[in-house]
């Protein structure tokens, strides 16, 4: 079995952390997407006008 050396173990966290990174630069833009699509001046229109014809009970 090899024995892991420090720089080893370095690297292997520099690739997680490169892994984790890609990951929440997607979701990061995956919500940025999501946000700006409801801010658009057509989806605001209509979210107002649903909350206002809504029935509360």
């Amino acid at each position: 079995m090899k024995k892991n050396t420090p720089i080893d173990l370095l690297k292997e966290n520099i690739a997680v952390l490169k892994f984790k990174q890609e990951e929440d630069l997607a979701i990061l833009k995956w919500q940025l997407e999501t946000t700006f699509d409801s801010l658009k001046p057509q989806n605001l229109l209509k979210s107002a006008i649903m909350s206002m014809t809504s029935v509360t009970g």
